[in-house]
């Protein structure tokens, strides 16, 4: 009973810290594919290897398997959002990954622009000079570029943008993929051009996003340790028997320890929402892509 009343309450506390790091862990209802896609596309843009249901399974697995460890030393109750925190770990280093995969990826733009200028200017078409971004010069953007060489055979080369723009998924590759498909479908001569203000525009973008990470990097790891440190200790406090254990066993310390993880999830939807670098809206998608 008490197995099964924990890995409930785990499953909701990962559910509100998947919500605070922006993803949304699918549940039995009627938007379920369209959950298990989204959690689809979020495993892909962060490289995990997985599939939704292994990813979840690993999830609820690792939650068992932790707070059947730490419940031995410090307590059925206790044990809980340590668990939870560590079972959640998947999910932060994944999420952090995709936000590092996506922004290399944004950060890569100008670079690749200025390259397509030049194979354009060299006499290329616009087609050869997207398949020659697969070659692994722009690190996650020739990733996401690997697929489209043989898209493009098969679905042709506007399909095959709109494949790696919903993968890209991020505002500023919705801007250059948008002029890409502009220019294949109408041509025009100012592409050069446009091509050109665009590397200028993206690299003083990312001259100033990399500025603010800098400067909020200190603020965010003492953040995390204000979240981590009360659970550590609480922890350590509980090893073996004696007044600590004994009263975190009671109705009054599951209340202690209920209120205390209310707070400590609030406290960290409020850390992530306030140190979230406000980002462009998705202009060039359909609303429920966004």
């Amino acid at each position: 009973m008490r197995m099964g009343a924990a890995i409930v309450v785990g499953w909701t506390l990962a559910s509100v810290t998947a919500l605070a790091c922006g993803l949304r862990i699918p549940v039995p209802q009627r938007s379920r594919r369209k959950d298990a896609n989204q959690l689809r596309l979020w495993l892909l843009q962060s490289g995990a290897p997985a599939s939704p249901g292994q990813f979840c399974g690993a999830i609820v697995g690792l939650f068992s398997v932790v707070w059947a460890m730490l419940s031995a030393l410090s307590g059925v109750v206790v044990a809980i959002v340590p668990s939870t925190a560590i079972a959640t770990l998947p999910v932060l280093f994944y999420n952090r990954q995709r936000t590092a995969r996506l922004a290399l990826a944004q950060r890569s733009w100008p670079d690749a622009l200025r390259d397509i200028v030049t194979s354009v200017a060299s006499g290329q078409s616009l087609h050869q000079a997207l398949c020659a971004l697969a070659d692994g010069r722009h690190g996650s953007l020739s990733t996401a570029f690997q697929r489209y060489p043989s898209l493009s055979r098969s679905s042709g080369s506007v399909a095959a943008l709109e494949i790696v723009r919903a993968e890209l998924a991020d505002p500023v590759s919705d801007r250059v993929l948008e002029v890409f498909i502009l220019a294949i479908e109408r041509g025009g001569s100012v592409v050069r051009t446009i091509l050109d203000d665009l590397a200028e525009s993206i690299g003083a973008d990312v001259q100033v996003l990399n500025e603010i990470d800098t400067a909020l990097l200190e603020s965010r790891i003492n953040a995390r340790a204000v979240v981590v440190l009360p659970w550590v200790a609480l922890l350590l406090l509980n090893q073996g028997g004696g007044p600590f254990r004994d009263f975190y066993s009671s109705s009054g310390g599951v209340a202690v320890v209920s209120l205390g993880a209310i707070m400590t999830f609030i406290g960290w939807g409020l850390i992530r929402r306030l140190s979230r670098i406000p980002s462009e809206p998705r202009v060039f998608v359909p609303r429920g892509q966004q």
